[in-house]
């Protein structure tokens, strides 16, 4: 691996537990000078003024610069020592339990402060601390814990941390922390490693940032219509030209200038040309360049923002509302905590590159380069029955399809080994579409082998922090782009056909199924079971490796009992038998692996296949015609649920000896026909209500571990009882990890925005769709919330917050819905027993009022539609229309089937009606003669028509579904996220003018800078007489008062009144920016802004602005708008 040119130094940290004894210190000794580090940091010495003597039997002679802190009694002490060939020493400060000491390199410009820190650990300040340092944690990469009590049955703790803040991740940005034997004390040495190498892959990486040149654009199109001829097969011709392009491609970059130099000196340019305007006027040329500059700066800007973007591709941002150090920070981030340092290969570590390659090779091809065959011992066939339908899937391909399966494809995904992403596909869709739609062709006629282009390469990606064997990682395979796409268009002419393919109990990938529908399924049997005090086994199946170790002869033998055509078939075999793969190892790619078995995560098709034989369980247990059947815990006359998304099962079974037998023999049998082998040892398995001396006989069958809920399924908790606080603290931890504080330090405020609305709104969402969450873990999730939209990190005080929290926000059929209806109705309407009325189930009776409200619905049968409760006669529920009569119903949840009945109307009521109720039975018995239920289904629907759903009753009960005056105007625009969370602020009051500095006793004088009034917003805007030429310049009449931000549409619209909506908002939005920038320019710089520099601002930001506009929205309009105003403003110099 090439690295550039760095700078590299290494920290050696230790809790030693006391230096008193000799011996000790001869070991300490010893073992740092094995590990010759630059920096020593040693803790708890418990040394007071220690000898030239005794500090030479501790420290070794390279690392002759030391700075101490005295122990405190028998406690405490710090030794930080330093090699003083490398590091001269500017300061030290010492406090109580820490110790600093400022460095700076002999030999380059490398300055660093290094805080050696021992002290008491207090729970309740530690995470604070944490957060206020704004620092990044370096994860410990080989080990889970530093500290143990060394007992029989030990107690491990993670005590030992080093943290580095944002400088040294720019200046040294590979830092590792890795730890080293631990020959004494019961603290595990860590050992810091920091360099400022990136590695630079030899692999080849198309840039997104190379589209913005034109001289690439016309190189590309120039060699990909080099001829060909003299290659017949579309597969190698299309290698062939990928080639090309990816040898021109390296060319050209290594020719053209660093973006970071352009930058540069577009910014130097820039800058001389404004000194210049301030003593002379600008000649045309001059004018010109200083344009020419700026476009050039915004371009490369942009270069600059996408090439750190491809490093650390985030979905919750958009182009333009991140900064280039937040994505390099993310990148660095991102290298240290998933490069591999160290294997271990059975009990032996490994820490070369040859010797871990060959480990992660070894495994990888002992797992999808070798098959172990399949052997069905049930009738396939039998299971199931062939779909007619399936036909259609191996029509021949269209452009049509093929582009709309590109579009389809993110442009910034990873790409193959050919280095090619979607995004260059796209762009240069009419370039390269004739050789693309020839290669389907051939494939589909079935003429043509996909070896050229059916590479992978394969990226681990962690499971947890502490990985450090071959199967502690996810493999994603990497496509070539050709191939993904073929795959995509087969993928999407199957997505229709699958919940046909696939059992209701399957949701994992199929469109119209949803996960949480899943979980509210498994909480509810699992509570209707603890209910009614069923014996009752939950089983969570962990399948080893699933995706990696489906057999493909098993994969084709039930797509052939499924129905599907030979051709489909054919592409399927081919498609797999074809591949290859390397495992990429920290950026280098090692040997090829021919594969045998297994299906490619990350590709489109997977997924489906992976579905289609997981159906297979269900079908065996469903299709079971053996003497002892898997029933139902609670119906006789149902098969045992098994409840799955993706590979994560839930299976629940009658706690019975013969059941579970019989279980465990199906389960054998599932694995020796597909391939997917269950680990029993991982696997959970839940009694309720079973005695714990059954409990473990019955585990004993099934060879699991014994385990209790709550249980974490599909990321949430899954109990048999109310869900305790406790159990939803790993929600609060997610969300704390997502946000750490130095993410939200290098964001601007609108990627806070995003990253709060996107990631940290979206989990608790997620929890709240199916478990009402505890108000404790509610103010825990918006506390991290509010912290990071309003200050970057995970906590902020009621001050930071310039708007109150509050105002910040402005019928498929599922298996967890059957169930329901079975045993409830719909919405309650049935008389379910009370011993079936679990905590989940309770839960959404809280909102069926809500829901109801919202809803009207159109009777159909009449079946499932509450007679009272229900919105479906007239306008409003009848219970609210006749109060008195409602007050006398002995059966409020009556249908309107059973209130309706052939003879009439026939409500249970009370005897002796009032004399109001009487009147109110008249007027609804005679309403309800008109009425004739048509049979068929009972429809809801919103109020004004369209399909209910669940971000409808979100945006009404936001601020009672009110929209203010201007909310539209101010979101619905391109201006910049900072510009309109500036002006959403405004709208509220808070923006910071003197005025309401005053008001708040910070300012003594609430003067404006241009004059002597109150300076309020609208003051600003509408009538401070220093700002007049930019109003005239705009055509603001001069009478033209607004109290308040609502009037600024009808003031500034009239000018503009030929742009776009969108972008009106955008121009107005532009110019009031230019009026708060101006007032700061006085205010904290006393310089007063010309109108010709008003012109000059006006122009500039618009260009940057312009770039955000849609490419389907014209810029013309804009453009002269834009200059009509700087001419405007030039005149009235």
């Amino acid at each position: 691996m090439n690295c550039r040119r760095c700078k590299r130094l290494s920290c050696y940290i230790w809790n030693v537990r006391g230096l008193g004894d000799a011996d000790k210190c001869g070991v300490v000794r010893s073992a740092v000078s094995a590990a010759s580090p630059s920096i020593l940091c040693l803790q708890e010495t418990k040394l007071t003024s220690p000898s030239r003597f005794k500090l030479a039997t501790i420290v070794p002679r390279s690392l002759s610069g030391h700075a101490l802190v005295d122990a405190v009694g028998a406690s405490g002490g710090l030794l930080t020592a330093w090699d003083a060939s490398c590091f001269n020493l500017v300061s030290q400060r010492a406090g109580r339990f820490s110790l600093t000491v400022e460095l700076v390199s002999t030999v380059d410009d490398l300055r660093a402060f290094v805080t050696n820190v021992y002290a008491p650990c207090v729970d309740a300040d530690r995470d604070a601390f944490f957060d206020e340092l704004l620092s990044l944690e370096l994860p410990l990469l080989d080990r889970k814990y530093t500290w143990s009590n060394m007992r029989d049955q030990p107690t491990l703790m993670r005590l030992d941390r080093a943290f580095i803040n944002l400088p040294w991740a720019s200046a040294l940005c590979d830092s590792t922390l890795c730890s080293a034997v631990r020959e004494t004390s019961d603290h595990v040495p860590l050992v810091l490693t920091a360099t400022s190498a990136i590695p630079v892959s030899p692999l080849f990486r198309y840039e997104k940032g190379w589209a913005f040149y034109e001289d690439y654009c016309a190189m590309v199109a120039h060699v990909w219509q080099r001829p060909c001829n003299q290659v017949a097969d579309p597969v190698l011709r299309l290698s062939k030209k990928l080639k090309w392009v990816r040898a021109e491609s390296k060319k050209w970059a290594r020719s053209r200038f660093r973006p970071d130099a352009v930058i540069s000196s577009c910014r130097n340019v820039i800058d001389l040309i404004d000194r210049l305007e301030e003593v002379r006027w600008l000649s045309a040329g001059e004018s010109m360049l200083r344009t020419l500059a700026k476009k050039q700066l915004a371009t490369h800007l942009k270069i600059k923002s996408i090439y750190w973007r491809q490093r650390y591709a985030i979905r919750y941002c958009k182009l333009g509302d991140e900064n280039t150090r937040f994505f390099h920070a993310c990148a660095s981030a991102r290298l240290r905590k998933n490069k591999i340092h160290v294997l271990y290969n059975g009990s032996a570590p490994v820490y070369t590159h040859e010797a871990k390659e060959r480990v992660l090779s070894d495994f990888y091809t002992g797992l999808m380069g070798s098959s172990v065959g399949s052997s069905f011992d049930f009738d396939l066939r039998a299971m199931y029955s062939p779909l007619p339908s399936l036909s259609g899937l191996d029509a021949p391909f269209t452009e049509e399809e093929a582009f709309r399966a590109l579009s389809r494809l993110r442009s910034d995904a990873a790409p193959g080994p050919d280095g090619f992403s979607p995004g260059f596909f796209k762009r240069f869709w009419p370039v390269v579409k004739a050789d693309l739609l020839r290669f389907f062709e051939v494939f589909h006629c079935g003429h043509s082998s996909l070896q050229p282009l059916n590479q992978a390469l394969i990226v681990l990606l962690p499971k947890r922090d502490d990985v450090a064997t071959a199967d502690g990682f996810r493999p994603i395979s990497l496509q070539s782009t050709v191939l993904k796409l073929l795959c995509k268009i087969i993928t999407n002419r199957l997505q229709p056909f699958m919940p046909e393919l696939v059992s209701l109990d399957q949701s994992g990938f199929i469109r119209g199924r949803n996960i949480t529908d899943n979980f509210a399924y498994a909480a509810e049997l699992v509570q209707c079971c603890h209910k009614r005090k069923t014996p009752t086994i939950v089983i969570k199946l962990d399948f080893r490796k699933a995706f990696d170790s489906v057999d493909w002869d098993a994969l084709d033998q039930i797509l052939g009992a499924r129905g599907f055509s030979s051709t489909f078939r054919s592409w399927v075999r081919v498609i797999l038998r074809t591949g290859r793969a390397a495992v990429l190892l920290n950026g280098v790619p090692g040997r090829w692996i021919d594969c045998r078995r297994g299906l490619r995560q990350g590709d489109p098709l997977s997924p489906y296949l992976f579905d289609i034989v997981a159906d297979v369980l269900q079908e065996l247990i469903v299709g079971d015609t053996s003497d002892v059947r898997l029933r139902h815990p609670l119906v006789d006359d149902l098969p045992c649920p098994v409840i799955q998304y993706a590979d994560d099962t839930l299976m629940l079974l009658r706690a019975d000896d013969a059941q579970l037998r019989r279980a465990r023999c199906l389960l054998e049998s599932f694995p020796r026909a597909t391939g997917l082998a269950i680990n029993f040892a991982k696997s959970a398995f839940v009694p309720i209500h079973v005695p714990d001396g059954d409990a473990r006989s019955l585990a004993a069958i099934f060879g699991c571990p014994l385990a209790a809920f709550p249980q974490k399924y599909l990321g949430l908790p899954l109990t048999a009882s109310k869900l305790r606080v406790c159990d939803l603290d790993h929600l609060v931890v997610t969300l704390e990890k997502r946000a750490p504080g130095w993410k939200g330090s290098l964001l601007p405020s609108g990627g806070r925005l995003i990253l709060t609305d996107a990631v940290l709104s979206a989990l608790p969402s997620h929890a709240m769709s199916v478990i009402l969450l505890h108000g404790t873990t509610v103010d825990r999730a918006d506390r991290t919330r509010r912290g990071m939209l309003w200050k970057g990190r995970s906590q902020c005080s009621g001050g930071d917050c310039q708007v109150a929290w509050r105002e910040l926000f402005s019928g498929e059929i599922t298996p967890w819905a059957r169930w329901v209806r079975r045993w409830y109705g719909e919405f309650g309407i049935a008389q379910a027993p009370s011993a079936l009325d679990t905590p989940i189930w309770r839960t959404f009776k809280k909102v069926f009022a809500l829901y109801r409200q919202l809803t009207v619905v159109a009777a159909g049968s009449g079946v499932t539609v509450s007679f009272w409760l229900d919105n479906w006669h007239n306008a409003g529920p009848l219970f609210a229309r006749l109060p008195a009569l409602f007050s006398h119903c002995t059966q409020p949840t009556i249908s309107v089937a059973d209130a309706l009945r052939a003879s009439g109307l026939l409500l249970p009521l009370q005897p002796r009606l009032t004399a109001v109720a009487e009147m109110e039975l008249d007027v609804v018995s005679a309403a309800m003669r008109e009425v004739r239920l048509a049979g068929g289904i009972d429809a809801r629907s919103l109020p004004g028509g369209g399909t209910f759903r669940s971000s409808d009753v979100y945006n009404l009960m936001l601020i009672s579904g009110v929209s203010l005056p201007l909310n539209n105007a101010n979101w619905d625009n391109f201006a910049p996220t900072k510009v309109r969370i500036f002006f959403w602020i405004a709208r509220h009051g808070n923006t910071r003018t003197r005025a309401f500095l005053h008001r708040l006793g910070y300012l003594t004088s609430d003067a404006c800078p241009f004059c002597s009034a109150p300076e309020e917003l609208h003051h600003m805007l509408f009538s401070c007489p220093r700002l007049g030429p930019l109003r005239a310049a705009l055509g603001v009449p001069a009478t033209a008062v607004a109290n308040d931000l609502e009037g600024i549409c009808d003031i500034f619209g009239a000018p503009i009144i030929h742009l776009h909506d969108a972008t009106r908002h955008t121009a107005i939005l532009l110019v009031l920016w230019i009026v708060w920038k101006s007032r700061n320019r006085k205010v904290f710089d006393n310089v007063l802004t010309p109108p010709r520099q008003l012109s000059s601002m006006v122009s500039a930001h618009c260009m940057l602005w312009l770039n955000r506009l849609p490419k389907k929205l014209p810029r013309l309009p804009v453009e002269a708008w834009c200059a009509s105003v700087c001419e405007a403003l030039n005149s009235l110099v």
